[in-house]
């Protein structure tokens, strides 16, 4: 989420930059690794449209990070964590793009100077605007394509980011690698555990994180928002840039003051308004309701199962056709390791390949100890592999050892030779988000 641990940056670097380089191939691990040229960044507004009926108007805040003189590049798609902006993964943009590869960075809807509502990685909106990224970066001179409309392009990200990466890996079959780290892959079980077994609306409470979350999502909603919530903005909800203590600081002089008289300058209807988005920020009105609900009962409920439910990975990581590597921490009470196991049992039950690594870090704290920095990978338990595992042909068979020459973490090993097929599991309808563009290919 947006919560100040550090992450193990090295390891998705190498990740992403490996995955695709062998995917893309033509240029070597080395080659990359000791490329740390000059690089551009250029920011950007990318409108997109989603919602149920596809008739919500968002624009999204971006950067796109590219080495300078190169030709046509694979390329990244970098998701912040709940609570945070696209500053967050600056550092992981530029270090990849350093690298060779472009990078596209964005604030998600709801966040920063992104326009929109917080929907929780939702497929109706927040899958929806990554799709239509991966649709612009094909539409960029210089970034590399598969199929017209079809970029050469991995997913990362952490926490919020990570669910991201893994709702459009498993929405969007043009993604090629995805990298998400300590995330969930059940919402509802993730915030409502239940050790006995049973259904999460029977399940304990995490007051203490969702209320972190709740508040993440409601410090502020910018000074577009006050204008949207005044009636004369539209339907991108409480845009602008809302950082933490948005509220007081919206229009730099009104402060708490500015909202009142806002409300009065509109009447009793721009007053309600104005009152429902200082109580909700940028949080979508029924995740926010949701949160209110169960916040008094002290219990989940259905209606508020269903909405989490539909933001999990679990219901689409069966279908995930691109190699993954998983990422989670051991100290974190928020997405503990039972949560990545899941999905990597349901992405290699599919025959998709996947790996993945356990280190001393995560919500709760912690950066990984140096042998984690260094590439040192928790042995994953056999009961976590599919019975049935898929052959692996002999040319992409695990090698015993990375060269000592290459600059990435050894957890890598497992995951790069399957990367190097491009495999994807089996080809899957494309999803709306991208079709109705007119990509040219029917995948």
């Amino acid at each position: 989420m947006g919560f100040r641990w550090r992450r193990p940056r090295r390891v998705v670097i190498g990740a992403l930059v490996a995955g695709l380089l062998l995917v893309g191939g033509g240029v070597t691990a080395e080659t990359l690794a000791t490329r740390p040229g000059p690089f551009t960044a250029q920011n950007i507004r990318i409108p997109v449209v989603d919602g149920p009926g596809d008739n919500q108007h968002v624009v999204l805040d971006a950067t796109l990070f590219r080495p300078a003189g190169a030709g046509r590049l694979p390329a990244v798609l970098l998701a912040h964590g709940f609570g945070e902006t696209k500053a967050a993964v600056r550092g992981e943009a530029i270090g990849l793009a350093r690298a060779g590869f472009a990078v596209l960075t964005w604030s998600a809807r709801g966040f920063g100077r992104s326009t929109g509502q917080i929907a929780l990685d939702s497929p109706d909106y927040e899958v929806k605007d990554t799709e239509q990224l991966i649709s612009w970066l094909a539409r960029q001179p210089g970034i590399l394509l598969d199929h017209p409309g079809d970029p050469r392009v991995g997913i990362a990200g952490a926490s919020y980011g990570g669910a991201i990466a893994l709702m459009t890996a498993g929405y969007d079959h043009r993604v090629d690698a995805v990298v998400p780290e300590i995330t969930w892959n059940n919402l509802a079980t993730a915030l409502f555990p239940n050790a006995a077994g049973g259904p999460a609306v029977v399940g304990v409470f995490k007051k203490q994180w969702a209320g972190l979350l709740f508040t993440a999502g409601t410090s502020g909603f910018g000074p577009a928002g006050l204008a949207a919530a005044a009636g004369s903005g539209g339907a991108g909800g409480f845009a602008g840039a809302g950082g933490a203590g948005g509220v007081a600081g919206a229009g730099g002089a009104g402060g708490a003051g500015g909202v009142a008289g806002a409300g009065r300058a509109n009447g009793n209807a721009g007053s309600g308004a104005l009152a429902s988005a200082a109580e909700c920020g940028r949080l979508l009105p029924s995740v926010c309701a949701m949160y209110q609900q169960v916040a008094s009962l002290g219990r989940a409920t259905p209606q508020a199962i269903a909405i989490l439910r539909a933001s999990s990975p679990a219901l689409v990581a069966g279908r995930i056709g691109a190699p993954a590597l998983l990422i989670q921490g051991e100290n974190d009470s928020l997405f503990g390791l039972d949560q990545a196991a899941a999905t990597y049992r349901e992405i290699r039950s599919a025959g998709t390949p996947a790996d993945m690594v356990w280190f001393s870090g995560g919500h709760d704290g912690g950066n990984g100890s140096r042998d984690d920095r260094g590439g040192q990978t928790r042995p994953v338990p056999g009961p976590l592999h599919p019975p049935a595992r898929p052959a692996v042909p002999p040319r992409l068979a695990r090698p015993a050892r990375v060269s000592p020459a290459f600059p990435f973490p050894a957890i890598l090993a497992s995951i790069l030779p399957a990367v190097t097929c491009r495999c994807r599991s089996r080809p899957r309808r494309a999803s709306p988000g991208w079709a109705a563009a007119g990509s040219g290919w029917s995948g």
